[in-house]
């Protein structure tokens, strides 16, 4: 699952899309994306194996207090 951060976002975002390349940065475990990719040979923009109708259900089905929302857009 792509896992966005954005501080214009005022609900949980679950992205069904993301992008393959472009991961020039390192995470918080200092660690970057061999060949700056996540999955080499795939496509641009790659899609997320999970049920996120579900997921998002869940989430707002757990009574927490943030909502949470679907997004199609990889985004940048």
């Amino acid at each position: 699952m792509h896992v966005g951060v954005s501080g214009l976002a005022s609900d949980l975002t679950l992205e069904t899309r993301g992008h393959n390349r472009g991961y020039d940065r390192k995470d918080v475990e200092d660690c970057a994306a061999e060949g700056l990719c996540c999955v080499e040979d795939e496509d641009d923009e790659i899609e997320a194996g999970l049920d996120m109708g579900r997921v998002c259900e869940a989430v707002n089905n757990a009574g927490g207090a943030t909502k949470a929302v679907i997004s199609h857009d990889a985004g940048r």
